[in-house]
C-alpha cells in the first residue's frame, strides 16, 4: 500500500510541478478541508467532492475530513481545533472571515493553504480572479443596459475579502458610465435571505418598474433578488438584467429562462484540483513550483468566465460540470429548445 502512495506521489510529481525536498514520508496522511458556508451551493455540491476526488487520485492512503462552517466563525475556530485533533497534516481552509483565517494561520503548527479567500500569512492560496470576477459581472450588466438605470447592487458578504474586491471592480466599470446606482447592500453573508428581504424593500419603496437592472455579487443572492421580484408579482418576462457568480445549476436554469442574465463561471475543478495537489505535496514535504506571489503568499490565481445563455455549452457543459439534460428540467425545456440546447 506505501509503495502505491509512494508511486502516486512520484506520478504528481512529474505531472504538477512539484520537486521532492525531504525523506518526511507520513504512512496515513490526514488533510483537511474547512468550508465556509452553505449559502454557495458550490461548497458541498462541487468543491468538496472535487477535492476528495483529487486527494484519493493523488494519494490513495491519504485521509480526508471534510467541515462545513455554515457561516458560523465559532463553529469554524471549533472545526479547526477538531481537525488538528484529528492529526490534520494539513488544513485547507476557506475562512468564514477574513481575520479570523490570519489568527489561525498565525498559530498553526501545520501548512495552511487558502482556498478561494486570501488569508494573510497561509503557505499557499489558490483562488480565481476577484477584482476580474467584479469586472466581468459590471461588463455584462452595462452591455445589457438599455440607458443609464437606474439600478440596485447587492454585494459580497462584507467578511469575505474577496467581496470587496468584486465591489471595487464593479464600481470602476459602473462608475465610468452615466448608470445610476439608487442603493446598494453590503450584507454580513452572501446568502439569498438577506438579499430578498433587502430587495422586497426596493421594490416595495421604489416600485417594481422603476429598477432596471440588479447587480448580484452572486447566485445566491441573485436567487433571492429574483424571489423578491416573484413575490412582487413580476413575471419572468419583465425581470430585471441581473448578474451572479458561481456558475450554480440553478442559476443556469434562471438564465436559460430569462430570469437571469449572466453567471460567472469559475472551473471549480481546477480549483479543487490544485489545493489538493498542494495538500498531498506538504504531506510528503514536497516543494511547489509555478506559484506566482500575492501580498506576500505563493499563489495560483486562475481567470473566471462569463456565462450567458449564448455560451452555455461552451462552457459549463464542455467542461463536465453540468449536462444540457441537467440544465434543462421538464419545466423549462421550451426555453431550452427556443435556444437550441435541445
Amino acid at each position: 500500500m506505501l509503495r502505491a502512495v509512494l508511486l502516486a506521489i512520484v506520478l504528481a510529481v512529474v505531472a504538477g510541478g512539484l520537486t521532492a525536498c525531504s525523506d518526511r514520508r507520513p504512512d496515513r496522511p490526514v488533510i483537511a478541508l474547512l468550508l465556509p458556508d452553505m449559502d454557495a451551493k458550490r461548497f458541498d455540491e462541487s468543491d468538496k467532492p472535487l477535492f476528495i476526488e483529487a486527494v484519493e487520485r493523488l494519494c490513495e492512503n491519504c485521509v480526508v475530513l471534510t467541515y462545513n462552517a455554515d457561516g458560523d466563525e465559532f463553529e469554524q475556530r471549533e472545526q479547526w481545533k477538531d481537525a488538528l485533533a484529528r492529526g490534520a497534516d494539513v488544513i485547507v481552509l476557506d475562512a468564514v472571515a477574513e481575520y479570523m483565517g490570519t489568527d489561525l494561520v498565525r498559530t498553526a503548527k501545520v501548512p495552511v493553504v487558502a482556498y478561494d479567500r486570501f488569508i494573510a500569512g497561509a503557505d499557499y492560496y489558490v483562488s480565481y480572479d476577484n477584482p476580474e470576477v467584479g469586472r466581468l459581472q459590471a461588463e455584462a450588466l452595462v452591455k445589457a443596459l438599455r440607458g443609464d438605470g437606474p439600478i440596485l447592487m447587492v454585494n459580497g458578504g462584507v467578511m469575505d475579502p474577496n467581496a470587496g474586491a468584486l465591489k471595487k471592480a464593479a464600481h470602476k466599470v459602473i462608475d465610468a458610465t452615466k448608470i445610476e446606482v439608487v442603493d446598494e447592500l453590503d450584507p454580513s453573508d452572501w446568502g439569498q435571505e438577506n438579499a430578498k428581504t433587502w430587495t422586497a424593500e426596493q421594490l416595495e419603496d421604489r416600485g417594481a418598474d422603476a429598477i432596471e437592472a440588479v447587480y448580484a455579487a452572486s447566485d445566491a443572492q441573485a436567487e433571492g433578488v429574483v424571489e423578491a421580484y416573484r413575490a412582487a408579482g413580476v413575471e419572468a418576462a419583465d425581470m430585471p438584467i441581473l448578474t451572479g457568480q458561481d456558475g450554480e445549476l440553478t442559476a443556469l436554469r434562471r438564465i436559460v429562462s430569462g430570469t437571469q442574465t449572466m453567471t460567472v463561471y469559475k472551473s471549480i475543478h481546477d480549483e479543487a484540483a490544485k489545493a489538493a495537489e498542494i495538500a498531498v505535496a506538504l504531506t510528503f514535504d514536497l516543494k511547489v513550483t509555478g506559484a506566482k506571489e500575492v501580498n506576500g503568499v505563493p499563489s495560483f490565481v486562475f481567470k473566471p468566465v462569463t456565462v450567458t445563455v449564448d455560451n452555455l455549452t461552451d462552457t459549463v457543459v464542455r467542461d463536465g460540470l453540468y449536462t444540457v439534460d441537467e440544465i434543462c428540467p421538464d419545466e423549462i425545456q421550451k426555453s431550452c429548445q427556443r435556444h437550441g440546447l435541445l
